[in-house]
């Protein structure tokens, strides 16, 4: 009877995440883990909503009860040593990120070469590193065939290292290779590239396909909403939307 009980928890609490309900979905995924203990999907979950509550240290001990109980399936490892290096950074601990982001690399070059460079860009202001993540998202554009996710990271590097230019190319090129058409996550840094080049028009466009992006998504993967409210808070100031303080 334990695998329906643990299904049907572990449901409960995909269901908590949905709406937002972190404390509750919490608890559904440790019934789910209770009835199943060899649950690695159980404790990926739950170490998403950890993240979401702000409790790190638990959600890497999950990602590493996880590791432990996954098949040996080399994507789902490669992705659950990514999410436990993003946790990491959260925590500041950049010596074990970078640790987790090595262990990616080595079992898919293209994500952990993607991952890094995304991180060396938007992560953690003591981690930032443009010049660092310049390389390493050549070679994972090189290794993905140009696919839209590896150009969105090479364009973001691009803006952050002021080639204005090879950013709006880059993120431009990197829309057309995706079947939805792109993203906030391109809409918002072509707008401020735009802006940044005089181009207050199109600059304008991006801001609001950005926003109506956004708006239309029934759910976000995790981190995206912090991540997006960040780039959106930049794009803003650089357009001049940013609402001024009381005095």
């Amino acid at each position: 009877m334990q695998d329906p009980l643990a299904r049907a928890s572990k449901q409960r609490g995909l269901d908590y995440v949905r709406s937002n309900q972190w404390t509750e979905a919490v608890a559904e995924f440790s019934k789910a883990i209770e009835w199943n203990p060899n649950s690695f999907d159980a404790y990926h979950e739950r170490a998403h909503a950890y993240v979401a509550n702000s409790q790190f240290q638990k959600a890497v001990d999950d990602v590493a009860a996880a590791i432990k109980r996954a098949p040996q399936d080399t994507n789902m490892l490669a992705h659950l040593y990514n999410d436990r290096a993003v946790v990491h950074l959260r925590m500041d601990d950049y010596e074990k990120a970078l640790g987790d982001f090595g262990e990616v690399t080595k079992l898919d070059q293209r994500l952990g070469l993607n991952a890094l460079a995304w991180y060396y860009v938007v992560g953690p202001s003591n981690f930032r590193s443009p010049k660092k993540a310049l390389p390493l998202a050549l070679k994972a554009v090189e290794l993905s065939n140009t696919n839209h996710n590896e150009l969105n990271t090479l364009g973001v590097v691009y803006y952050q290292l002021g080639q204005l230019t090879n950013a709006i190319a880059t993120l431009e090129g990197g829309i057309k290779k995706d079947s939805a058409g792109g993203s906030a996550h391109d809409f918002f840094f072509l707008a401020m590239a735009y802006h940044r080049l005089g181009n207050a028009v199109q600059a304008e466009n991006y801001y609001a396909k950005a926003i109506k992006w956004i708006s239309e998504q029934p759910s976000l993967q995790p981190g995206w909403k912090e991540e997006l409210d960040a780039f959106r808070a930049e794009a803003e100031e650089v357009l001049g939307k940013a609402k001024p303080l009381n005095p």
